[in-house]
């Protein structure tokens, strides 16, 4: 759960940096956290911030094109030059999730990742407060590379899974 904050906390300074409370995960649980980022694209900062939730189908996948132009939740958008955190919660009580990236995609291979398709496993949620989570982090952050860094999202059930993507780096 360290991490969970962590990338919280960086959604916060990227958003609300004059204050410091946080709804965190869609999850009406309101928290109140100590930044620990500044807004900029040096060593421990960050300026670019997404999360959105998606509803993926009964063994279906979603792809979110890492390069492209992020729309989030609250309509705005954002292109990163470098991700630094990676958040993926599943909010499904009843089907696993995998992630990692796309078989075709370079992102984080030999970094985050052995090799293009390899992928993370995250449970299920055991209630509303407590969602299923995976995540990985890089200090310095990974280099996004237009036209082939893709990031997937595998439903392992047969029902409809709700899952929330959290992103956070920097654009250089």
């Amino acid at each position: 759960m360290a991490l969970l904050r962590y990338v919280r906390q960086s959604i916060l300074q990227i958003f609300e940096s004059s204050s410091l409370s946080y709804i965190g995960g869609g999850l009406g649980k309101r928290r109140k956290i100590a930044p620990r980022y500044t807004i900029g694209t040096g060593r421990l900062q960050r300026d670019r911030g997404f999360q959105r939730r998606y509803t993926i189908a009964g063994s279906g996948t979603q792809d979110i094109d890492l390069a492209g132009t992020l729309q989030g939740l609250d309509g705005t958008t954002t292109t990163f030059g470098k991700i630094c955190e990676i958040e993926i919660l599943n909010l499904s009580t009843a089907n696993t999730i995998k992630w990692g990236p796309k078989a075709t995609s370079t992102f984080g291979v030999g970094t985050l990742f052995e090799a293009a398709g390899d992928r993370l496993f995250v449970g299920v949620a055991t209630g509303d407060d407590e969602p299923g989570v995976g995540s990985v982090s890089h200090p310095a952050g990974i280099s996004v590379v237009a036209g082939s860094d893709t990031l997937t999202i595998v439903n392992n059930g047969s029902t409809e899974t709700i899952v929330e993507v959290t992103l956070v780096g920097k654009s250089a």
